[in-house]
């Protein structure tokens, strides 16, 4: 399922992005 995983990845890197202090 590449679509998850893409989803998945996205969905990580927002967050990271989102509240970097928190990881």
């Amino acid at each position: 399922n590449g679509d998850v995983g893409t989803a998945r990845f996205s969905f990580a890197v927002n967050g990271f992005r989102d509240d970097p202090g928190k990881q």
